[in-house]
């Protein structure tokens, strides 16, 4: 099995009122077709992206709150209006060399589909700060929307 994960922006009233039913928060999530501008897919660079937020000392996954119950993802986690927001600014303000100093000092037989990201492959860097790039704009178009966002591992 292969997990992928993608960002939903979701109005932060419609998420409470829903996390409480799984399946029709799935239906709700999924109403969108991909692409949207309602959602980011980022594949398997997950892992990666977590651990370079977490090394940049953005508190990525301590911001997030889990769901549970989803039939649509193995795992589910959502981020509120407010920490998209701080989550945007601080996006926003990274240093591109910073994070490719990062990528080299990360070790990629702990990092899921690593031998992707590893330096042994093509222009690896460049493909994870396009990714990176994609999810800046993403949190940032949903932060002026202020809304929350839920983050699926599929």
């Amino acid at each position: 099995m292969s997990f992928g994960a993608d960002f939903s922006a979701i109005a932060e009233q419609t998420l409470f009122a829903l996390k409480d039913d799984p399946e029709v928060l799935c239906e709700v999530l999924r109403r969108d077709t991909y692409p949207s501008e309602n959602n980011l897919c980022i594949d398997d660079a997950w892992d990666i992206l977590a651990q370079t937020l977490d090394k940049l000392d953005i508190a990525f996954s301590k911001k997030l709150q889990p769901l549970t119950g989803l039939p649509c993802a193995e795992m589910a986690f959502y981020l509120v209006a407010e920490d998209v927001a701080d989550l945007a600014e601080k996006l926003k303000a990274c240093d591109h060399d910073e994070i490719r100093h990062i990528l080299k000092t990360l070790d990629y037989e702990e990092i899921y589909h690593g031998e992707r990201w590893s330096e042994e492959e093509d222009e690896p860097e460049e493909e994870f700060l396009e990714v990176f790039e994609n999810v800046c704009r993403f949190f940032e178009k949903v932060a002026a929307k202020n809304e929350a966002i839920v983050y699926l591992l599929t």
